[in-house]
């Protein structure tokens, strides 16, 4: 379908623009205007295309402000144990809290087997299975097209970031 495409792409814009915006605050924090741009088109990305973000990814950024948030550079983090043991993640830009259970069992609810879904016993709704196999299949390969586009994408970034520092120390 033309929509899959367009989500991938997306996807892959995202996936770069947040690695993009990590690599400029871990080279020099004072960036942080840079890195902040990169987000905030990261979210405009999200929003026209209608996606959502990747749990790991909502986790470095700050909810309200879109600051990519750093331990120790752009946001504080606490152990705290009110009512229950959480991380506390607070934005030093606009002081916005994010609180994540620290519990041994806790599983988020995308990781939770439970959230699956699960193929129901209706013969007539089901999907004939050479269409399961075929859709299986194409699930499996996009997958793999999107580790192995991360892992390039990581690779470039990486050259790009040697590049960089040696023309600066040749300079």
């Amino acid at each position: 379908m033309k929509g899959e495409g367009y989500a991938k792409e997306a996807y892959e814009r995202v996936n770069y623009l947040h690695q993009a915006a990590h690599l400029v605050m871990k080279q020099n924090p004072m960036n942080m205007p840079l890195a902040h741009r990169y987000t905030y088109v990261m979210k405009s990305v999200l929003q026209k295309r209608c996606l959502h973000s990747h749990h790991s990814m909502k986790r470095f950024i700050c909810k309200k402000c879109w600051c990519l948030l750093l331990p120790g550079v752009t946001a504080t983090i606490r152990l705290k144990s009110r009512r229950q043991k959480h991380l506390t993640v607070t934005c030093l830009q606009c002081c916005t809290q994010k609180r994540y259970v620290n519990n041994s069992g806790y599983q988020l609810w995308c990781d939770n087997p439970v959230a699956k879904l699960t193929e129901s016993k209706n013969t007539s709704s089901q999907i004939p299975a050479e269409k399961q196999k075929a859709q299986g299949t194409e699930s499996q390969k996009l997958e793999k097209d999107v580790k192995e586009l991360i892992s390039d994408v990581c690779i470039s970034i990486e050259q790009n970031v040697e590049a960089t520092s040696q023309h600066t120390t040749n300079s």
